[in-house]
C-alpha cells in the first residue's frame, strides 16, 4: 500500500514460508517522509512443528493432557533516523531528493542497514494449545 505518494512511501510486506516441520512469517513497515525521515519495523514469527512442549508451560511437567502446547518464537526490531542517515550526505548545490534514485528501489532494505535501532530489539515466545480445548457444557 502506497497511500503517501509523491512526497513520501509506506508499506506494509508480509512473507510466509511453510515447510514440513516449520513455518515462517516475516512483516516490515517501511515509512519513508522524503527529505525527513525513515522508518523500519520489523517482525519475524517462527514455530517449529516438533518443538512443541509436553506440559502446559507451567514448568511442573505433566500438563493438562489436551497434547501440550507450541512455542511460537517472535522477534521485533524498530529502526528510525533522519534522511541525512538513510541517503547519506548531500553535496552542496544537489537537491536532498534527488539522492532518492540512489537507492535503487530498494528503499527498505538500505533502511535496515543504515538506520539506528530506536530501541533494542525483543525476542518473545508467544505459548499456543496444540488443541483446542474441550468445550465447557452450558449450566443446568
Amino acid at each position: 500500500l502506497d497511500n503517501l505518494d509523491p512526497h513520501s512511501l509506506s508499506f506494509l510486506r508480509v512473507s510466509v514460508l511453510v515447510a514440513d516441520t516449520c513455518w515462517a512469517a516475516q512483516l516490515r513497515c517501511f515509512v519513508r517522509v522524503n527529505g525527513v525521515m525513515a522508518r523500519v519495523v520489523d517482525t519475524t514469527l517462527a514455530c517449529r512443528f516438533d518443538e512443541g512442549r509436553t506440559d502446559d508451560g507451567d514448568g511442573v511437567g505433566g500438563g493438562d493432557g489436551r497434547g501440550g502446547v507450541w512455542v511460537v518464537h517472535r522477534e521485533r526490531s524498530w529502526r528510525e533516523g533522519s534522511w541525512a542517515q538513510l541517503v547519506g550526505p548531500t553535496p552542496v548545490g544537489v537537491d536532498p531528493l534527488q539522492s532518492l534514485a540512489d537507492l535503487g528501489g530498494y528503499e527498505d532494505r538500505a533502511a535496515r542497514r543504515r538506520l539506528p535501532p530506536a530501541a533494542p530489539a525483543r525476542y518473545d515466545e508467544l505459548v499456543l494449545p496444540r488443541r483446542r480445548p474441550a468445550p465447557t457444557p452450558p449450566p443446568d
